[in-house]
């Protein structure tokens, strides 16, 4: 289904937010931003940890329930091999991934997401049949 994201630009992020940001593919210089859209899965100072398919949180492991299948191992954009990751997220910063972890590209992939990248929260989905609904 084909929907329209309603952002709101100046809402202080919270986990669990849907984002859209914007992104170089490979940070080549050639290479035309896109549009990338995510849930914000950690925050500036957090402390966020992926082992065995499993997601921590400043260690504490994380249910979530909605993600479909396990974190398989995952490429970077180097073409690196990685199936854990431990990191503090920066300042300015958030680490955002999708419930389609195994066929997307994300913060795993990109590293964390600038704030000056993001173009916004999503607060209302409008669906192509009409309906409003929340995130």
């Amino acid at each position: 289904e084909r929907v329209t994201l309603i952002v709101n630009k100046v809402k202080d992020l919270e986990r669990g937010d849907i984002i859209i940001y914007q992104c170089h593919w490979r940070d080549t210089p050639s290479s035309s931003p896109h549009h990338r859209v995510k849930s914000v899965i950690s925050l500036p100072g957090d402390r966020l940890g992926i082992k065995d398919g499993e997601l921590y949180l400043n260690g504490v492991l994380r249910n979530e329930g909605y993600i479909k299948e396990a974190m398989l191992p995952w490429l970077d954009q180097n073409g690196g091999i990685h199936s854990s990751l431990s990191l503090t997220v920066p300042d300015g910063c958030v680490f955002a991934m999708g419930d389609n972890r195994n066929n997307s590209t994300a913060s795993r992939v990109i590293g964390c997401v600038p704030m000056d990248k993001i173009v916004g929260a999503c607060f209302l989905i409008l669906s192509e049949n009409g309906k409003l609904r929340t995130p």
